[in-house]
């Protein structure tokens, strides 16, 4: 039996504990750290504010890694990494709202809900549908302390 599985579907699949196997009964492991050290992390009792003025933070949540929403965001999350990468930013995924972490008590997410955090610790995005990493570039590019960052790397 030979399964195809996306990141995103293997992200979703592992938070519930659920582990796909390959045709030889191996377990996968869950990936880590992506392309460009982009890093996916499960959220559980992370501040937000440890990542002030360090990174920005998209924030993904969902009342369940099986909402299709949550899925094809983090999917969308995957096409472009060296965008994310070059604005320096963390991606947060929470996805049991039973387990009442800080960062859902702080926002109170209904369902999907995509967040983008800036460095200064302001939530300047927040949108109840998937967004591309383009469109979520450009809406970074916007902000005054990322046009500040762009003219300091044209020095």
């Amino acid at each position: 039996m030979n399964l195809r599985f996306t990141i995103g579907s293997l992200i979703a699949l592992f938070l519930l504990g659920i582990a796909p196997s390959n045709s030889v009964g191996q377990e996968l492991s869950p990936p880590e750290v992506l392309k460009y050290d982009l890093t996916m992390v499960e959220n559980k009792e992370l501040d937000i504010k440890q990542f002030q003025w360090i990174n920005r933070v998209i924030i993904v949540f969902s009342d369940s890694p099986f909402n299709p929403n949550y899925i094809e965001q983090l999917e969308l999350l995957e096409e472009d990494q060296a965008a994310l990468h070059d604005r320096d930013i963390v991606i947060l995924i929470d996805s049991d709202p039973t387990a009442d972490s800080l960062i859902r008590r702080s926002y109170h997410p209904r369902g999907f809900d995509m967040l983008v955090v800036g460095k200064d610790g302001r939530t300047f995005l927040r949108k109840p549908n998937p967004w591309t990493i383009r469109e979520i570039s450009r809406a970074i590019d916007k902000l005054p302390m990322r046009q500040q960052e762009i003219k300091l790397k044209g020095r």
